[in-house]
């Protein structure tokens, strides 16, 4: 839940606006990327989910074999 002054903060932001806490993003690379290790399993995310390059670029610093794309607009704009 977000405390009285993110709440403030959030109120000033122009919508439409995508807003993360990108603590819990980092966390959630990391703990795909664990898992994957401890698996053995290559991982290639589809870019559908976030349509983020800055998110996908972290994706495979962590390890990500690739991401995967749907459309060629898609890869383009990663």
């Amino acid at each position: 839940m977000l405390d009285r002054w993110k709440s403030a903060k959030l109120q000033q932001i122009a919508t439409p606006c995508l807003v993360i806490d990108s603590q819990i993003v980092r966390q959630n690379l990391e703990t795909l990327q664990q898992y994957a290790r401890q698996y053995n399993l290559l991982v290639r995310p589809h870019a559908k989910t976030h349509k983020c390059a800055t998110i996908a670029r972290k994706q495979m610093e962590r390890g990500a074999y690739g991401v995967c794309c749907a459309k060629p607009g898609e890869a383009i704009a990663l």
